[in-house]
């Protein structure tokens, strides 16, 4: 801490996924989020447990630097795709991306050796993340190669009314003795990045940001009833409007029209990718 801040030159790697942490608000009631003891599907938590920014250090009720961390790196320039609610505009590779719970309190649980441990930080939350990038993996069937893009255009989507994939952070700090860190606030924070996420709502939605959606073509007129007088004539626009990656040629033609009346188009077709109009006369 005697350097004042720093980030981590692995981690703020623009091919990396830099894992934060964060801490569960649970130590009021923790009855409130825990079973006594684990359910048949060998399960203890209730249901989502409320997080805060992982510090644990002696800034925080706890001991030396046991905290998250975060902050602008001075070598990388921010990636292209670094960008959503609460990302700075810094032109700097911002970390971390996202976060997964990471404090002693409530450890992880691994054997080694034989012997049962509890383990914390983000060295378990990393790898924890890396699982979950496994089940993804899994359930496309295929290599995602940098996740990180599809974060961000996740995180984006959810903020316009996409599936709740992250738990946005708000709350706590990573700051630790001697070094003011960064506070969670709404969207994006150097303290947590993206936030949490909802496992499952994670690998089934991972590709909603990138999904196509199905071609589609709509025809619209400027009057949906013209009135012709007895030997007269009139005119109607036609519009053509394609959506979801259509690109074709549209042809178009006339039919059923009452005995008397004929009726021509300026053109018979629209050229790919099929937007335009044309008239009916």
């Amino acid at each position: 801490s005697g350097s004042g801040r720093a980030v981590n030159g692995l981690c703020t790697s623009p091919y990396s996924v830099c894992v934060g942490g964060t801490e569960f608000s649970d130590t009021t009631n923790p009855g409130q989020y825990w079973l006594p003891g684990n359910n048949p599907q060998q399960g203890s938590a209730e249901s989502y447990i409320p997080e805060t920014s992982w510090n644990e250090s002696a800034a925080n009720g706890g001991s030396g630097l046991w905290s998250g961390g975060g902050g602008a790196s001075t070598v990388y320039s921010k990636p292209s795709w670094q960008a959503g609610p609460g990302v700075p505009n810094d032109n700097h590779r911002d970390v971390p991306d996202v976060s997964l719970a990471a404090a002693g309190h409530d450890g992880y649980l691994v054997v080694g050796g034989g012997e049962l441990m509890s383990v914390g930080g983000t060295s378990a939350a990393s790898p924890s993340f890396a699982g979950l990038m496994a089940l993804i993996n899994q359930k496309t069937a295929a290599h995602q190669g940098n996740p990180n893009p599809n974060f961000y255009a996740l995180a984006t989507k959810q903020a316009s009314g996409g599936s709740s994939i992250f738990h946005d952070i708000t709350s706590g700090n990573n700051s630790v003795p001697g070094v003011a860190g960064f506070s969670a606030s709404s969207g994006y924070d150097l303290a947590t990045g993206l936030g949490s996420v909802d496992a499952n709502q994670l690998i089934n939605h991972w590709t909603d940001a990138t999904s196509n959606p199905a071609p589609s073509m709509q025809l619209s007129a400027s009057t949906a009833a013209p009135s012709v007088a007895p030997g007269q004539s009139a005119s109607v626009t036609l519009n053509v409007v394609t959506g979801g990656g259509f690109k074709s040629a549209v042809a178009l033609s006339v039919s059923g029209l009452p005995s008397g009346m004929t009726a021509t188009l300026s053109s018979a077709s629209i050229a790919s990718p099929g937007n335009g109009s044309l008239t009916l006369n």
